[in-house]
């Protein structure tokens, strides 16, 4: 633009000159009409200093015009150029208008802080993912406060849950037990019945052989020629008239029996069904019982949570927060709650290292023998064969007692102290009767010889 000015300002500047030159042209005609002769000269090179400015002027002029030229398609080109980026701008706009409504509906900044305040707070409940130098920071303040609220709450849900299952562990062993009873009474009226039946058919052997012998004797005897003929009839009547009373007596005999075999039949289908139920619920009962300790070591460590400071399950490196955004941490932590899925596991070792080393040295060595060989052998091969044998359900109580010793029911103390004295005792015995033995054998020379029956035996002087 700057150049087109000055381009315009010559041009007009050498018009100018040219009007000037023209004027004092025509001047110098009109005045000097009789002198053309003496100014010919004079004309020529002003004639030719016009036609030198009419160049100068269409110089200007033809650069001029390629000024416009070039202007025109600059300023389309600007055009275009405004119409893009005016486009551009309109989709910046609506975009930016998105963007500020997606921002209203976002959460604030002070919104995201409370969620990662109880995300910190949740971890600290439920997995216990907060580190030592955290839990300052996590627990200050309101936090702390809600903190708390959080864990009596989950306290009070747990105490809840133990009540519930300690009435329903009540309810069953109730029902355990008047199923017991009516077990034991069953199997009493069962027995009963078999000797009962037993009686009867003895009675039933009795008076059949006693009626055989009857007959037999009065085929047997040998009557007078006077009454022979009689007497002969008479034994015929009485031996079809006692052949019916026993048909008749045996009919209500086997009718009875088969009552009371169909009565037994039902009392087996049920003292099995008993068995079955009892089994069922010793198993549940045994489970809601794990279920109850359990529940109680959760309260232990609810309770205990403030009396020592948390220490994060995993390495430092798991304890990042969930929402840091890398893909590694949030593996890691997602691995480690898998690695231990129980969040009281650590809290159980300890109770147990701590219950284990407080026995002494006769308890340890009794503990630790009983799981060697309890657990490992006898608990296998009793399980093993009560399984194999056709009557499993008969030893529901002896399978029970393994499981409780498996348990842990071999931790009484004076369980313990009575096994490892008799098994200390019993070694004893079992080396003194030895060495007695062998020491006996290599003294004596002699031998007393006993008879029992027809065989000899030859025993050492001491026996």
């Amino acid at each position: 633009m700057d150049e087109v000015e000055r381009a315009q300002a010559r041009l007009l500047s050498l018009e100018r000159e040219k009007g000037l030159l023209r004027s004092q042209l025509q001047t110098a005609n009109e005045d000097n009409d009789h002198k053309n002769s003496d100014n010919l000269d004079a004309n020529s090179s002003l004639d030719t200093s016009l036609i030198a400015k009419e160049k100068i002027i269409s110089e200007p002029n033809t650069e001029l015009h390629n000024l416009e030229n070039t202007l025109s398609n600059e300023r389309e080109q600007h055009m275009k150029e405004i119409k893009k980026l005016n486009d551009l701008r309109n989709e910046k706009e609506v975009a930016l208008e998105k963007l500020k409504e997606e921002l209203q509906t976002r959460p604030t900044t002070k919104l995201v802080d409370d969620l990662r305040k109880k995300v910190k707070i949740l971890q600290a409940v439920g997995y216990n993912t907060i580190e030592a130098e955290d839990w300052e920071v996590a627990t200050s303040g309101q936090e702390m406060s809600k903190l708390e609220s959080l864990l009596l709450d989950k306290n009070r849900k747990v105490e809840h849950e133990l009540t519930q299952l300690k009435v329903q562990l009540s309810e069953r062993t109730s029902t355990l037990e008047s199923s017991e009873a009516n077990i034991v009474e069953l199997t009493a009226k069962l027995n009963g019945q078999q000797r009962l039946i037993q009686k009867l058919e003895d009675d039933i052997l009795k008076g059949y052989t006693s009626k055989e012998r009857q007959s037999t004797l009065v085929d047997d005897w040998d009557p007078s020629e006077s009454g022979g003929k009689e007497a002969s009839e008479n034994a015929e009547q009485r031996r079809v008239s006692s052949d019916q009373d026993q048909s008749s007596m045996l009919k209500v005999i086997c009718n009875q029996r088969d009552r009371f075999r169909a009565r037994l039949q039902e009392s087996e289908e049920e003292i099995k069904r008993l068995n079955e139920k009892i089994g069922a619920l010793t198993s549940e009962l045994e489970k809601t019982k794990t279920d109850d300790v359990k529940l109680y070591g959760k309260i232990c460590y609810v309770q205990d949570y403030n009396s020592e400071r948390v220490v994060s399950r995993g390495s430092k490196k798991y304890a990042e927060d969930l929402e840091s955004g890398y893909s590694s941490d949030v593996e890691s932590k997602y691995k480690m709650y898998e690695e231990n899925i129980n969040p009281f596991a650590a809290f159980s070792k300890k109770e147990r290292d701590q219950r284990y080393k407080e026995l002494g040295l006769r308890d340890k060595i009794t503990l630790s023998s009983g799981r060697f060989l309890l657990v490992t052998w006898m608990l296998s091969f009793a399980f093993t064969s009560l399984n194999s044998s056709p009557k499993a359900s008969t030893w529901l109580g002896l399978q029970s007692l393994f499981c409780r010793l498996s348990h842990g029911g071999l931790h009484l103390i004076y369980g313990r102290t009575f096994v490892f004295f008799y098994t200390m005792g019993l070694h004893i015995l079992v080396f003194t009767c030895l060495y007695r033995m062998s020491a006996l054998s290599n003294l004596s020379h002699g031998s007393e010889e006993s008879f029992v029956g027809d065989k000899t035996i030859d025993l050492p002087h001491a026996l």
